[in-house]
């Protein structure tokens, strides 16, 4: 975490695996499901596969720059699929998902705080960390939360020092 102040982390300061979980644009939302589930997360990047180059491990060992058309979330499903009584073993993702052309994504520079203010301002929990074109992973609502609390704490921690003469 950042000592530089309330607000002040910037997103590749945050603690993170560089990993993110995806989907194809051609599964259908039961698998997308529950692939989120299993990963705990409330999100997928979709990728087109004929964009992407697969190692003997089936992990993305390549990908073009245009393999990332969208990002399917949670309430994507609620909204779009279970309150219209569509079934998720018939419905794909691509159905369903933000198209690339809607996605807004971040930069590793970006400050915490702007990305808190960009999730609420756009009705958002999950956004894209991009670099120079290539997808470095997801921000969360979670991550956010979780910086911005310890940021606080560390703010309280200063003024406590500032006060008893001991900063």
């Amino acid at each position: 975490m950042s000592k530089q102040g309330w607000g002040q982390t910037r997103i590749y300061e945050r603690e993170n695996s560089g990993a993110w979980l995806w989907c194809s644009k051609d599964d259908f939302m039961i698998d997308a499901i529950r692939k989120m589930a299993k990963g705990n997360v409330g999100s997928l990047l979709v990728f087109d596969p004929a964009k992407i180059d697969f190692g003997s491990d089936e992990k993305v060992k390549s990908a073009a720059g245009d393999a990332v058309v969208g990002i399917v979330t949670e309430r994507d499903y609620l909204t779009k699929v279970v309150v219209k009584g569509k079934s998720s073993t018939s419905v794909h993702v691509k159905d369903v998902m933000t198209p690339a052309s809607r996605l807004m994504t971040v930069t590793p520079n970006h400050s915490v705080l702007e990305v808190m203010s960009m999730m609420n301002d756009n009705n958002f929990r999950h956004v894209p960390v991009v670099n120079n074109g290539q997808y470095l992973g997801m921000v969360s609502i979670r991550d956010v939360v979780s910086v911005m609390v310890q940021e606080h704490r560390e703010e309280v921690g200063r003024l406590h020092e500032y006060i008893q003469g001991s900063y």
